[in-house]
């Protein structure tokens, strides 16, 4: 089983490597074939993500944060094959998706060779359609804020290379979608990630009611600090809506909710 472990885990990084270096091709909505080879790599990083999780799953001396970790990654890498497939400016974010996916592969990988005490019911996550769902929900929200954090990060990109000269212009950053379709998506993609988190929020809901003491999920650490990234995504929007907000205070801000959502998820599991 090591064995297997090991090879489907080299495989990922190997699909990765390739996935990397065709990123850098230069792809464009007319150029099928190119597009074609990308996004059937990016499928196949995912069905290796996928694959590698099954195996891990029921393993008692795996620990909770490295199987969540991976199934982030999993979520992480199928919702950017949807997306690509739904909006060419997604393939146009490739170099900024690249390096965050690298770095969070290297994260679970890490995780897996510490190996923590704190162990995963693989029957339990699989027995409870309650803690299923509150745990999917809760990562598609992790996975969709994530891009809004690469969106915004465009939009941030895009405005200072404006104010720069011809001579100092950041040339590979014209390969990122325009200002105003980086901007449209980003707002789209807050929308998605509150609606998430919300169905997080009665999913845990319940799962609280049938299992545990409400009060201790109100009042739970990554309870409250879900509910933060909850009422602080909302107000980027609702000034949005009535006032109006710069790229860079949305990049700001969004980059907040990132890392308070990074510590309620799996900061506080490290520390536990």
């Amino acid at each position: 089983m090591l064995n297997s472990t090991f090879l489907i885990n080299l495989q990922s990084l190997f699909l990765l490597i390739v996935f990397t270096i065709i990123s850098f091709l230069d792809i464009n909505r007319k150029d099928s074939f190119v597009k074609k080879i990308f996004l059937v790599c990016n499928f196949l990083c995912f069905f290796s993500f996928f694959t590698f999780f099954l195996i891990i799953i029921p393993m008692d001396d795996i620990s909770q944060i490295s199987k969540i970790l991976q199934l982030s990654l999993i979520i992480i890498s199928l919702s950017y094959f949807l997306l690509c497939l739904i909006n060419f400016n997604f393939v146009r974010l490739r170099l900024l998706y690249i390096p965050y996916v690298l770095l969070f592969y290297v994260a679970t990988t890490i995780s897996l060779l510490i190996n923590s005490q704190a162990t995963f019911s693989a029957n339990l996550l699989f027995n409870n359609k309650f803690l299923l769902s509150h745990i999917l929900f809760s990562l598609l929200s992790y996975s969709l804020l994530t891009f809004s954090v690469l969106t915004s990060i465009s939009v941030f990109l895009l405005e200072k290379n404006l104010k720069l000269t011809d001579k100092k212009n950041v040339r590979f950053i014209s390969m990122f979608p325009s200002f105003y379709e980086s901007e449209k998506i980003t707002v789209r993609l807050l929308y998605l990630t509150i609606t998430f988190l919300l169905f997080s929020f009665v999913t845990g809901f319940f799962y609280s009611l049938e299992y545990e003491n409400f009060m201790n999920f109100l009042f739970n650490k990554k309870t409250i600090l879900s509910i933060m990234t909850f009422l602080l995504l909302s107000v980027i929007l609702i000034r949005r809506y009535f006032f109006g907000i710069s790229g860079k205070k949305i990049f700001n801000l969004v980059l907040m909710s990132f890392l308070i959502i990074n510590f309620a998820y799996f900061g506080l599991k490290i520390f536990e």
